[in-house]
């Protein structure tokens, strides 16, 4: 799987799953990352560990940049950036129902 396959199939599995919460109020990214984020980290630590990541092995190691075992908030802002990016079709920095297939 090339990189940017892998990108998307980690971005959506992260933000995708949380999406239908965060886009009912047509809020900002970073209302949405937050919501996201917070949605992840069950035990409230400030970071994803595997066993509270939805998707699988490859999708958190490649989320997992500094291989610590963690997904931190600055790593998975980097792949809700890109997610919120390919999503936010009409580029208002807002992510609506229509534009994540609802």
């Amino acid at each position: 799987m090339n990189d940017r396959k892998l990108i998307a199939a980690a971005a959506l599995a992260m933000f995708v799953a949380t999406a239908p919460a965060a886009l009912a109020k047509n809020t900002s990214r970073d209302v949405q990352f937050n919501s996201m984020f917070t949605q992840f980290d069950r035990n409230g630590d400030g970071v994803i560990s595997r066993a509270e990541f939805p998707g699988d092995d490859l999708q958190f190691a490649f989320a997992d940049r500094n291989r610590n075992g963690m997904i931190t908030r600055s790593e998975a802002k980097r792949i809700f950036s890109f997610a919120f990016k390919r999503l936010d079709r009409n580029g208002d920095g807002v992510l609506s129902e229509n534009e994540v297939g609802r």
